[in-house]
């Protein structure tokens, strides 16, 4: 180790003050382009709370609407298979993700 100290010369010395400019600059770039944690939870906040919204209205149950035997979306209107709804008992629309119920009759109704 002596042996590289002793043949240290200026423009070592030049150099290594180069390179620890070089990472001092690394740093401070690095830490400028890193966003405040109260940015990001504000965003991320911002986020859920449309989603949120977003999956409150769809969570909300429409009837389906069925005609000779075809059933449709309340949202879309989109023809849905009966088999996706008496086999599969599907619970979202396939084409639009709206909640879906299927209307059961009443036995007291006829």
């Amino acid at each position: 180790m002596s042996k590289y100290v002793k043949n240290w010369n200026i423009l070592d010395t030049v150099i290594n003050l180069i390179e620890i400019f070089a990472v001092r600059i690394k740093h401070r770039i690095h830490e400028e382009t890193e966003p405040a944690v109260e940015e990001i939870i504000d965003a991320e906040t911002h986020y859920l709370q449309k989603e949120i919204t977003y999956y409150r209205a769809h969570q909300r149950p429409g009837r389906l609407i069925e005609q000779c035997g075809t059933y449709y979306c309340p949202e879309c209107n989109r023809c849905i298979p009966a088999e996706l709804i008496d086999n599969f008992k599907i619970k979202y629309c396939p084409e639009c993700g709206k909640r879906i119920v299927k209307h059961e009759r009443s036995l007291y109704t006829g």
